[in-house]
């Protein structure tokens, strides 16, 4: 069985009457609630508050002539199975009266058809006597009020008194308070105390043996029975069988394999969902970086080296002017070198006449200079031989 939403609902398989009803008389089932069923079993889950399994069987009482339901007391609780996959429900039902539930192939109860239900298979042997009536002098109080008790001459049933906390009353800074009340008599033991009276037991007239309750009655059809506001639950593999070793090889053969095929499933769609988001994480991160790269661009070339600038010298004060460094520096000195070039043309276009006028002016110097013979060097030691 298979819940594929989360919502309280309860799924139960009906294994309908041969002998009763439509059945017996070979007509199509309407199922309802007052379709003859001869054993009620499924889950009764929601959410994680109550996930009970089940399991009521009717019995039949040869006195009455009618058949009881019997409810099994403190049906298992199972944890575990909350989810969304497919999980094995089986009841056996064995010859010695004995039951076992089994979930997803593991016991999770087992006990005797003769004291675990209610009310019980078997009707006890014995019964209060019904004609039997307690005394009119019979007194079964264990206190009564001191009858010498006398008031307090002080009593002021508006005095607020302290009391234990818990208990009725009002509450501040760990301390509570109730009005005194009217003044009441304290208990003492009671003198006269009976006892608890007991009816004697006489044997109940409706007592009947069955020594083999397991025998139920004949099954002609299955019903499922669902109390669900959700939609989707599954039933899939429902075996009616009395081998074991049948049961077993069908539940090898079905649940379990459906069971490790469900888990590799569940297994490969989460490796997918981790994958998409670890997908979605890095696209996410490559937008944030190339968005904060274009914020931190710099608006010219410029800018850029005025940056690369600042970089070079925190290098160099930190002695970390590696190799890489220096080849921006290198770039750095040839961007520097065009800017010169590139302003001292701008210089030349917005001042032409000047240009020309230092060009002039150098240009006439460079010649005055080379018309002027330079003095004659004489030799150190000539110089001394003359003199």
């Amino acid at each position: 069985m298979r819940y594929q939403q989360d919502n309280c609902a309860g799924g139960y398989l009906k294994l309908l009457s041969a002998t009763e009803g439509e059945l017996a008389k070979g007509e199509e089932v309407t199922m309802d609630v007052k379709t003859p069923y001869v054993i009620m079993f499924g889950p009764d889950r929601c959410g994680t508050a109550s996930n009970k399994v089940h399991f009521i069987f009717r019995h039949w009482n040869p006195l009455s002539k009618q058949f009881e339901e019997k409810h099994l007391q403190n049906p298992p609780q199972v944890a575990g199975v909350t989810d969304f996959y497919t999980h094995h429900y089986a009841l056996h039902i064995m010859k010695d009266n004995t039951y076992t539930i089994l979930i997803d192939n593991k016991v999770v109860k087992n006990g005797s058809l003769y004291t675990d239900f209610s009310p019980s298979v078997l009707p006890p042997k014995e019964i209060p006597d019904p004609a039997h009536k307690k005394p009119a002098t019979w007194d079964d109080r264990k206190e009564i009020p001191d009858p010498f008790a006398v008031k307090p001459d002080i009593w002021n049933p508006e005095e607020m008194i302290n009391i234990p906390c818990g208990q009725v009353g009002q509450c501040k800074a760990n301390r509570c308070y109730m009005k005194r009340g009217e003044w009441r008599p304290p208990n003492i033991p009671n003198p006269n105390y009976s006892g608890e009276f007991i009816r004697r037991m006489i044997p109940n007239p409706n007592y009947y043996e069955d020594k083999d309750p397991y025998r139920l009655r004949a099954i002609g059809g299955i019903g499922i029975e669902i109390l669900s506001f959700a939609n989707n639950v599954v039933f899939d593999n429902i075996l009616i069988t009395t081998d074991k070793k049948a049961a077993e090889e069908f539940t090898q053969r079905s649940f379990l394999a459906r069971q490790a095929a469900e888990r590799e499933f569940e297994l490969v769609k989460k490796r997918k969902v981790a994958a998409d988001k670890k997908e979605k994480f890095e696209e996410a991160r490559q937008q944030r970086l190339e968005r904060e790269t274009l914020e931190n661009a710099p608006r010219d070339e410029a800018e850029y080296w005025q940056r690369k600038e600042a970089e070079l010298q925190i290098k160099w004060d930190n002695n970390t002017f590696d190799l890489e460094a220096a080849k921006e520096f290198a770039m750095f000195l040839g961007y520097t070198y065009k800017l010169w070039m590139f302003k001292g043309l701008r210089w030349i276009e917005k001042h032409p006449l000047l240009f020309f006028s230092i060009v002039s002016g150098v240009v006439v110097t460079r010649m005055m200079m080379k018309k002027k013979k330079p003095a004659a060097i004489v030799p150190v030691d000539q110089a001394k031989k003359e003199n």
